[in-house]
């Protein structure tokens, strides 16, 4: 492929960009698609706009990359969405978290994407925790 061309996935289909000129400043930006609609200036890092679309939830209808979901103990199907985020560290923080928040019935998982990275079930702690560190302070 040319160096001044580029593969992005728009809406689930792939179309290449190029860099074009644009306006009196004759300034380069990268368009794409049929329309040539324009999404950044070349080289500009903070110039950079959100592509229309890419806010389109995946396959699991989640928006984040780290998803958290509370899954039937049985067979490990979603009952409900907890939470998300893009950030693993987070991800794995706010999991931990939110296990010492569930009771011991129930069941957590953290995926990226289809991928399950954790599943736990609660440990429904947090109140000995506080209790912990409430009794030390006096």
């Amino acid at each position: 492929m040319p160096r001044d061309y580029r593969l992005i996935n728009f809406n689930g289909e792939w179309q290449v960009c190029s860099k074009a000129r644009r306006g009196h400043g004759e300034r380069i930006v990268w368009i794409y698609g049929k329309e040539r609609i324009y999404f950044c200036d070349v080289g500009r890092e903070s110039a950079v706009y959100q592509l229309p679309g890419s806010e389109k939830e995946n396959f699991f209808g989640d928006r984040f990359n780290f998803s958290i979901d509370e899954v039937y103990a049985e067979d490990g199907r979603r009952m409900e969405r907890v939470g998300g985020m893009n950030n693993v560290v987070a991800a794995q923080r706010a999991f931990a978290e939110l296990l010492s928040h569930h009771s011991k019935r129930t069941r957590l998982q953290l995926r990226q994407g289809g991928f399950v990275m954790r599943d736990e079930f609660g440990t429904d702690d947090y109140k000995e925790r506080i209790t912990a560190k409430s009794g030390a302070d006096v």
